[in-house]
């Protein structure tokens, strides 16, 4: 695991794959007949599909703001979003992207931290490409981090993945996730991997 540095353990939920965890994230925030809630999501293409999938399941607006040329994140454009409308949002970025593989970068994600959004960083391939951010979670009431097995473990048919988030949001997370969604075989796989892991470590 690159980089991670999490100390408290209130701040993960686990899941049934990372998809599972995208899904929790928008069924908890999406808007409701009050008013409460996102207005809608924000998705940067070409990127992870099941962003804008979700999107619909349950009924959340998708608007896209397309990468640049080089596959980089149209930060003005997102901050413009912003601007002509202040209401919240859920923005996922994909970190490394895919299909491209490239990093956000840290200005990039600091700037959109100062936005009225949700950042939610999927870091899928982070031991393709990282750094990762999950160690910021802690200072950060806007950003989640997103983790799976399935790349850097070979682990995809387990399903088994989980989340950094603010010690808040993780504790209505808990409260919304089915409790036995994660099975024996994927907990049990997921444990012999970490261990594996600090032993090539120590």
């Amino acid at each position: 695991q690159r980089q991670m540095c999490i100390r408290d353990s209130a701040q993960i939920v686990v899941g049934n794959g990372s998809d599972e965890l995208i899904e929790l994230l928008l069924r908890l925030v999406r808007p409701d007949d009050r008013g409460r809630g996102v207005c809608e999501i924000l998705s940067c293409p070409p990127t992870f599909g099941m962003y804008t999938f979700y999107g619909g399941t349950d009924g959340i607006p998708v608007r896209e703001i397309p990468r640049d040329a080089g596959f980089g994140v149209d930060v003005e454009a997102i901050a413009a979003v912003c601007a002509a409308d202040p209401r919240p949002r859920i923005l996922f970025l994909a970190s490394p992207n895919n299909p491209d593989g490239g990093p956000l970068p840290d200005d990039q994600l600091e700037r959109l931290l100062g936005l009225p959004l949700l950042v939610v960083l999927d870091e899928a391939y982070v031991e393709f490409g990282g750094p990762s951010r999950a160690s910021q979670v802690a200072q950060r009431d806007n950003l989640v981090v997103l983790r799976t097995f399935s790349k850097w473990a070979g682990l995809a048919g387990m399903r088994i993945g989980y989340g950094v988030c603010p010690s808040r949001l993780a504790e209505l997370l808990l409260k919304l996730k089915s409790p036995y969604n994660v099975n024996g075989p994927a907990q049990a796989a997921a444990l012999v991997t970490l261990q594996d892991a600090q032993t090539a470590l120590d």
